[in-house]
């Protein structure tokens, strides 16, 4: 990943109108913005639709059912089996349960090559007061 200096993104931005903007991405072109007050789901996560780690916790009793084992014996196996491919150097399928039942590790935003916060300017230029010619 390059990492552009602030002079380079302001010369991505171009003034059209008395408002900023952003070069369009090609694999961000087909997306719509969201209107003030827009919701887009409003109604939320349907009743009854189980998350991720009900489905897991489900199918990990199925297979100790399956195998005369108890659920803790197949979670104690799946956390050995991800650690093992983790040391042969495969992290996604450890990395990727982590991250569904624990959630994701905060990412802090990375500053400038000196490790300086980057700074977010906005750019406003008013409309001129209409003449009186």
């Amino acid at each position: 990943m390059g990492t552009k200096s602030i002079t380079e993104k302001i010369k991505e931005l171009t003034i059209v109108e008395n408002k900023v903007d952003i070069k369009v991405r090609p694999q961000t072109k087909h997306l719509i913005p969201i209107k003030k007050g827009e919701r887009l789901n409003p109604n939320g996560r349907p009743k009854g639709q189980r998350n991720y780690e009900t489905i897991r916790r489900e199918a990990i009793i199925a297979i100790g059912k399956q195998n005369n084992k108890t659920p803790e014996q197949i979670e104690e196996m799946l956390v050995a089996k991800g650690v093992s491919e983790a040391l042969k150097g495969d992290f996604r399928f450890y990395k990727d349960d982590l991250d569904r039942v624990h959630g994701q590790a905060t990412q802090k935003i990375a500053g400038d090559e000196n490790g300086v916060p980057i700074q977010q300017t906005v750019i406003f230029i008013p409309k001129p007061f209409p003449s009186n010619e």
